[in-house]
């Protein structure tokens, strides 16, 4: 009877190690999947950003070279 008593002993210690495993592994892959999900968002809001920056960047330019352009065909400002 003891060693029935100690199989169902560690028979139950096992499952429960096993029960708690699984719910930690759940866990995991649920926090795995939400990190994944920000990961993902934070990847768009950076292309965002990348995307507007070149565009500033190109306005900046084209606006530049037209500054340039005037101040170099003699079209100067006159003070009055």
């Amino acid at each position: 009877m003891c060693i029935a008593a100690n199989f169902f002993k560690l028979s139950f210690f096992l499952f429960m190690k096993a029960n708690m495993a699984s719910q930690t592994l759940s866990s995991l892959m649920e926090e795995n999947r939400m990190m994944n999900s920000e990961m993902n968002r934070l990847e768009d809001l950076l292309s965002q950003a990348r995307a507007e920056r070149d565009d500033i960047g190109i306005k900046y330019q084209a606006v530049s070279d037209r500054v340039s352009t005037i101040l170099t065909s003699g079209h100067r400002c006159s003070a009055m």
